[in-house]
């Protein structure tokens, strides 16, 4: 099974709501029981049809060990953003391939026929928006990208999550913006 890890963290180690969220990366859960050896627990809050799972109270130490190489660089941005985290609760959450050769969805939203999908948390990673169906794209279908590290900046926000919820508030709330139009926005540098 393949897991998306999301570390969320807390001020208050009784709070409902993270402060900051970030991904951790894809997990592979080699053999049956191998997040349960982890310290995870079955998520009750689990999406239906799916085997989530969840760490609460983890460590800074649990987050390296699943991230194998060392942090990423947004992980330690927010490690050292100057907030004390009182609690650090890691969920997995389990991915479903979208064809028999393993792809995973795309994560993003659609503004207007425009998808935003974003990529990966390290600063110069693209944010591809792409005209028409994200799961239908070939060498002729218009597409641009924006690195994440501009987003981040020109909404003044820390993390991939909170450049997506910004981003999709600014965009989805007004009147439709076409390809074009948010082509010639970003590339004019917003």
């Amino acid at each position: 099974m393949r897991y998306d890890l999301i570390a969320s963290f807390f001020e208050g180690a009784e709070d409902r709501k993270p402060i900051y969220s970030s991904p951790l990366g894809i997990y592979y859960e080699t053999f049956m029981g191998d997040l349960n050896n982890r310290g995870f627990s079955v998520d009750p809050d689990s999406t239906p049809g799916y085997m989530d799972y969840i760490k609460k109270d983890a460590s800074v130490e649990d987050i390296q060990e699943l991230t194998k190489d060392g942090y990423i660089s947004e992980v330690m941005d927010i490690l050292y953003c100057g907030r004390d985290f009182n609690r650090i609760d890691i969920e997995a959450r389990e991915i479903e391939a979208i064809d028999d050769e393993g792809s995973l969805p795309p994560l993003g939203f659609f503004i207007n026929k425009t998808f935003v999908e974003f990529c990966k948390t390290e600063p110069f990673s693209p944010v591809w928006f792409i005209e028409g169906n994200p799961y239908e794209v070939d060498e002729n279908t218009r597409r641009f990208l924006v690195p994440l590290k501009k987003l981040k900046d020109y909404f003044e926000v820390l993390t991939m999550h909170e450049a997506r919820e910004r981003l999709q508030e600014s965009f989805t709330s007004g009147g439709p913006w076409s390809f074009d139009q948010l082509k010639d926005y970003f590339e004019a540098g917003f």
